[in-house]
């Protein structure tokens, strides 16, 4: 069994922090300890801000966050899918280039994913939208 959770979030800073407090909340729900719900949310809020930030001279208009929690009865390997779709338009203004909130051109972010997560997948979907998936299992 697993449960979807769905979020759509405007591509502006400011809601990173919504993004880290619903993730905290995914996470302790889906049953994972204190420091596995910190690796997601860390891991979560880098790919949104590589998806909806960087290699951009401006933010995202917005990006989808789903989420899916899948229980240990029916699959193997219980734990959370975390997939971050960027909604290809890029509109809203950066103040600051390079971004202040971006060092470099995200490598650190992909080493801090990858060192946090099980398994991390970069692609994009079927409209050409950048793609993050993140797993992380219990």
């Amino acid at each position: 069994m697993y449960d979807t959770v769905r979020i759509r979030v405007p591509g502006k800073v400011e809601y990173m922090q919504t993004v880290r407090i619903a993730m905290q909340s995914l996470a302790s729900n889906a049953g994972f300890d204190l420091d596995k719900c910190d690796d997601i949310c860390v891991s979560t809020v880098e790919a949104c801000k590589i998806v909806c930030c960087h290699e951009h001279k401006s933010f995202s208009n917005y990006y989808d966050i789903t989420a899916e929690i899948v229980d240990g009865g029916e699959i193997e390997n219980a734990g959370i899918r975390i997939t971050i779709v960027d909604s290809h338009e890029h509109e809203l203004e950066k103040l600051h280039k390079p971004c202040f909130l971006c060092p470099g051109d995200g490598d650190l972010a992909l080493d801090v994913m990858r060192a946090l997560m099980d398994r991390v997948e970069f692609g994009s979907d079927n409209e050409g939208n950048r793609r993050i998936v993140l797993e992380k299992r219990k």
